[in-house]
């Protein structure tokens, strides 16, 4: 169409053809504009919640956090000496309930032992730290992280997991041990 039958046109056969051109680009115009602004708002949000993860956990707890959370190995936790906070009244409560509670638990599996033909002894298990999720409930023992229902070793296997203790059971029967921070 040249521009001479263009001019022939009335108006509302102008804008009949005019107007689809006019959609398209209002629709590419606002794409634009929305698919920037969102683009801002996404970039702004995630950089303020990767200060957030930065902030509120340190490099070391991170390292362990994101192991847990892939499935992988962490480095085996050192255990440290208690001993020189047992003078802080609080701390020492707090480790002397979690002795009594052992004691008391190791007390009534005698007193069971004596009726019964006797077991052998638990082995002994180092829990250093347990997640206790919604969806995957884990824990490591020994240095290995293990998902509940897996074996720790040949003789036993994680039964249960609780905030701050897990279940271990074998030949030897079922052990809770506490998380040894």
């Amino acid at each position: 169409m040249n521009i001479k039958k263009l001019k022939l046109l009335n108006a509302a056969s102008l804008i009949k053809l005019s107007l689809p051109l006019a959609v398209l680009f209002c629709v590419f115009f606002l794409r634009s504009v929305i698919e920037s602004s969102m683009e801002s708002i996404i970039s702004d949000r995630f950089e303020r919640m990767q200060q957030v993860f930065e902030i509120s956990i340190p490099e070391d707890d991170a390292k362990f956090t994101k192991a847990l959370t892939t499935g992988k190995n962490p480095e085996p936790v050192k255990p440290f000496d208690m001993s020189v906070y047992l003078a802080n009244p609080f701390i020492a409560g707090f480790y002397n309930r979690i002795q009594t509670q052992q004691t008391a638990a190791q007390t009534a599996t005698e007193v069971s032992a004596e009726n019964q033909v006797e077991k052998p002894s638990a082995p002994g298990y180092m829990v250093s730290a347990v997640m206790n999720g919604r969806n995957k409930k884990c824990a490591v023992v020994n240095g290995k992280l293990i998902n509940l229902g897996d074996n720790v070793d040949n003789n036993s296997r994680l039964a249960a997991v609780d905030d701050s203790r897990v279940l271990l059971e074998g030949y030897w029967g079922k052990k809770w041990y506490y998380v040894q921070y």
